[in-house]
C-alpha cells in the first residue's frame, strides 16, 4: 500500500506540469512562439478567479508578462523597457522630480497603451506613476518606504520618561 501511494504521489508531482502545459491553448502557445521567437524560460500560470492565462518570459533579457482570456485570445502585454525609451512629453513631466528605476509598458488588445513608472523620490518616499502615452493621464502617488519608524521611537521616548 506503501508503494502505491508513493507510486501515486509520484505521478502526481511529475505529470502535473504536462498536464498544465496541454491545458494551454494553442492560439496562446501560437503567438508567443510567433511574435517573441527568442522568449526564453516561457513559465506559464492560469489566474483562475480572472479566467486569464499569464505567460511569464525574458526576451532579449526583459521581463515580459502576457495575458490571454481562457480561449487563447490576447488580452495584455506587459514589457519592461528603459526609462530612456519614455516619450519625451513623460520625461518632461517627471523633470527632476521623479527618477525612474524601472518602466513597464501596458498594452491592452493593441488599441490602448500606458506606463507604469517605479523609483524612489527619498530616502523616505517611494513613487508610482501611472501615465498614458501621450501624457494626458500622468499619475504620480507617493508611498512612505519607510512607514513612521521615527513616530515610534518618538513614543517609546516618551513613555520612558512619563513613566520611569
Amino acid at each position: 500500500m506503501k508503494y502505491l501511494m508513493a507510486i501515486l504521489l509520484c505521478f502526481i508531482f511529475f505529470a502535473t506540469p504536462a498536464m498544465n502545459r496541454r491545458k494551454i491553448p494553442a492560439m496562446a502557445e501560437e503567438y508567443i512562439e510567433h511574435l517573441y521567437p527568442k522568449a526564453q524560460k516561457i513559465e506559464w500560470h492560469k489566474i483562475k478567479v480572472e479566467h486569464l492565462i499569464e505567460a511569464e518570459f525574458k526576451n532579449y533579457g526583459k521581463n515580459v508578462i502576457v495575458l490571454f482570456k481562457a480561449d487563447g485570445r490576447w488580452k495584455q502585454v506587459q514589457e519592461e523597457i528603459s526609462p530612456d525609451n519614455l516619450p519625451e512629453i513623460i520625461k518632461d513631466k517627471m523633470q527632476n522630480k521623479y527618477k525612474a528605476e524601472s518602466v513597464l509598458q501596458v498594452t491592452n488588445n493593441g488599441e490602448d497603451s500606458f506606463y507604469l513608472i517605479t523609483g524612489k523620490k527619498n530616502k523616505k518616499f517611494s513613487f508610482e506613476i501611472y501615465s498614458t502615452q501621450d501624457g494626458q493621464d500622468f499619475q504620480p502617488k507617493l508611498y512612505r518606504t519607510q512607514p513612521y519608524k521615527g513616530v515610534f521611537t518618538s513614543i517609546v521616548l516618551l513613555m520612558i520618561l512619563l513613566f520611569p
